[in-house]
């Protein structure tokens, strides 16, 4: 899980660097102030891990607190367009608030792990679709790619953690999905694996997040 949390923030850094280096061939401003945030993350992302094993049982800590969730994810996308920068990333339809009740940090987190994911298996120059929707008491984040899919014999065991799908050139430790469906877990929520409509190409992430009550803080 380490791994993996680690790796999303330092493929964000690698986008914004190649960026870097096609901005300054053409004189543009160079966005210097999101590659720090980046590394900010992974300095977090530390002491989290100092502070799990000084713990007899190191579970996932969640800070559960009201948030705007489609506000969440439009931000957490922006923040990843460098990572995805070889696909067309698109965030959530604008619309009104949608208070979710969970660890706002977190649940971008979760995003980027599957986006990132995303990234490893859909082909270059297709589409990565992040959205939300309303769903009786809880919100649900949908993350769909144009790749292969999933065989359906491989559906239940790719949330184990260890388990890699396709060929070794695709990086990874097969941990990411496994973090990820923990993490949506913790806050009370779940993750699991859908079809596109419709017979279409490609694979659908899916996690859901508690919605707020009004008098929730």
């Amino acid at each position: 899980m380490v791994t993996h949390d680690l790796r999303t923030p330092l493929s964000v850094v690698r986008g914004y660097l190649d960026l870097f280096a096609e901005k300054s061939r053409n004189g543009h401003r160079l966005p210097l102030a999101e590659a720090t945030a980046q590394v900010e993350r992974l300095d977090q992302l530390v002491d989290r891990i100092l502070a799990s094993v000084k713990e007899d049982r190191p579970d996932i800590n969640v800070r559960r607190t009201r948030f705007d969730l489609r506000a969440g994810l439009g931000s957490a996308v922006r923040e990843m367009g460098p990572m995805a920068r070889k696909h067309t990333l698109r965030g959530p339809r604008a619309g009104a608030p949608l208070w979710a009740r969970g660890d706002k940090r977190r649940t971008a987190e979760v995003v980027a792990g599957l986006v990132h994911n995303a990234t490893k298996y859909a082909p270059a120059a297709t589409a990565i679709t992040v959205s939300v929707s309303k769903e009786k008491e809880r919100a649900v984040v949908r993350v769909t790619d144009e790749g292969p899919g999933v065989r359906a014999e491989d559906r239940r065991r790719i949330f184990e953690p260890f388990v890699r799908l396709g060929s070794d050139e695709i990086s990874g430790a097969g941990i990411g999905l496994f973090s990820c469906r923990r993490v949506a877990e913790a806050q009370g929520g779940a993750l699991w694996y859908e079809d596109r409509a419709n017979g279409a190409r490609g694979s659908v992430f899916a996690f859901s997040v508690p919605l707020a009550r009004a008098d929730d803080r």
